[in-house]
């Protein structure tokens, strides 16, 4: 599990496998998925901190290898996904799992300017068919790229990062502007009946 944070899909896949390692380069957050893991009772991950980018193991080590919400923080996607093809043995899998951008790359930047602005890691989401190529690139065949939309409220997004007030102002400030017609943002947003923001955000699986 590639830039796993907490773990979280290193502790789901422990439950069908013999071991997973869960890397990350941030050691807080991999202890409080340690800390997790034992409260689950998932013995068998081990937590590891490593550099995505130079992974710190043998080629072909693992049957499997995925990275879940985490590439939109690469600087060089391609070089975390190549180290991710480097590591998986042949005839093994590879999953990248992402928020992805619109197609149109202004629609896109639109977009991306909003992420950072709400989370300043955020580097930049790539658009379904580059997420399909990263893969390609580095080797895999038969590429399946597979998206779905969700619906989100803006209040508790912002919440979760933790977004400054004023940033958080200008964020709003676009999005009302999207909803007037005034400007495209990519986030397709709505206001409900309470005057409350919704927003659209459209994650891809790519296998």
């Amino acid at each position: 599990d590639v830039a796993a944070g907490t773990g979280h899909a290193a502790r789901q896949l422990a439950a069908t496998a013999r071991t997973v390692v869960a890397l990350d380069a941030t050691e807080a957050m991999l202890a409080r998925g340690q800390a997790q893991a034992a409260q689950e009772g998932r013995d068998n991950v081990l937590f590891v901190r490593g550099d995505a980018a130079a992974l710190p193991f043998l080629d072909g080590a693992f049957d499997v290898v995925v990275s879940r919400f985490a590439a939109h923080h690469f600087e060089h996607p391609g070089i975390v996904v190549g180290e991710m093809a480097r590591c998986t043995r042949p005839g093994g899998h590879i999953a990248l799992v992402d928020l992805v951008a619109d197609g149109d790359p202004e629609v896109a930047a639109a977009q991306n300017r909003l992420e950072r602005l709400r989370d300043p890691s955020h580097t930049r989401m790539l658009a379904a068919i580059e997420m399909q190529a990263l893969l390609t690139e580095a080797g895999l065949e038969a590429v399946n790229v597979a998206t779905r939309a969700l619906e989100r409220p803006f209040l508790p997004w912002l919440e979760q990062a933790q977004t400054p007030a004023q940033t958080a102002g200008e964020i709003r400030a676009a999005l009302d502007a999207d909803v007037a017609g005034d400007a495209v943002t990519g986030f397709k947003p709505r206001a409900d009946e309470d005057g409350d923001i919704w927003f659209t955000q459209t994650f891809a699986s790519a296998i």
